[in-house]
């Protein structure tokens, strides 16, 4: 192999390490060394871009979507079971949780999908409960008004919201 060809090989592994340097970057978001990223996926800045999500969800009668919004297997078992103390039968946890979430969004989105709802508030009924690092908001309530009839309620369906690191999450819909 000649001296030039060496030469243009080791030219183009160099702009290939120099594009995935970048690359690695953009996908890293080049986030800043204060900011801790979430153990948990899909989650929300607040309470209130959560609740606009789920209303977004349910419009779009997206069930899948909903399903999307809900803790993980993953995260169940191994970040809020063992924050709670509950370590033991996590199966038998899970599989309880899943199913109820099942038929909660089944029946939320029979009763409330494709209805266009303005979100006006949300509160915790049944209180925070602190699991260090966690926090569990119980009892959701949105607070919605109907776009189309003008007509306010309240849509209860949505059961524990979990906090942690000012990121929010929601755990379960109820049945």
């Amino acid at each position: 192999m000649s001296w030039q060809a060496i030469h243009r090989s080791l030219r183009s592994l160099t702009v290939a390490m120099m594009i995935l340097a970048v690359a690695a970057l953009a996908v890293s978001g080049c986030s800043n060394s204060e900011s801790t990223p979430s153990r948990f996926t899909s989650t929300f800045e607040s309470p209130e871009a959560m609740a606009k999500h789920v209303l977004r969800k349910l419009k779009e009668m997206d069930r899948a979507g909903l399903h999307d919004m809900l803790i993980t297997q993953y995260e169940h078992d191994s970040i809020v079971a063992p924050a709670m103390g509950r370590t033991n039968d996590l199966e038998f946890g899970w599989f309880m949780l899943k199913n109820n979430c099942i038929k909660g969004v089944r029946r939320t989105v029979e009763t409330y999908g494709g209805r266009d709802f303005e979100f006006e508030y949300i509160r915790f009924e049944e209180g925070t409960e602190p699991y260090p690092p966690l926090t569990l908001h119980r009892g959701t309530v949105i607070g919605v008004t109907d776009r189309e009839t003008g007509q306010s309620g309240e849509l209860g369906f949505c059961g524990t919201v979990i906090e942690e690191d000012g990121r929010f999450k929601l755990v379960s819909i109820r049945d």
